[in-house]
């Protein structure tokens, strides 16, 4: 779970990298919190790392994010319009391909070397 985890820090640092003027520890922090508390919470209830429940896993984080993503509009007092809909689109696309991708390579070096 904690290296499931990485993909939501990194959409927080890069999205806090290229959509502020200046880099804000502490809003990237929020960010990795709220998207984490959605995502733990949800993985909490539908338990995607029990054997009998792998197949939640995307259910799960799909859930996860978006609950996260809902968690942050609450938190900032963000108008969930439009342009917050294609905000929570890109997160769980961005999200989502950067879990495939670690995902991909812990199962390689698994094989390889496990």
């Amino acid at each position: 779970m904690v290296g499931d985890f990485s993909p939501l820090v990194i959409f927080a640092v890069f999205g806090g990298l290229i959509h502020t003027n200046s880099f804000s520890f502490r809003d990237v922090l929020i960010n990795i919190g709220l998207l984490g508390i959605g995502w733990i919470g949800v993985a909490i209830i539908l338990r995607p790392y029990s054997n009998r429940a792998s197949m939640y896993f995307g259910i799960a984080w799909v859930l996860g994010v978006t609950v996260g993503v809902f968690l942050r509009a609450l938190a900032l007092g963000s108008e969930v319009d439009g342009e917050y809909l294609r905000f929570w689109g890109i997160t769980i696309l961005f999200t989502l391909m950067l879990l495939i991708v670690w995902r991909v390579i812990v199962r390689a070096l698994t094989l390889r070397f496990g």
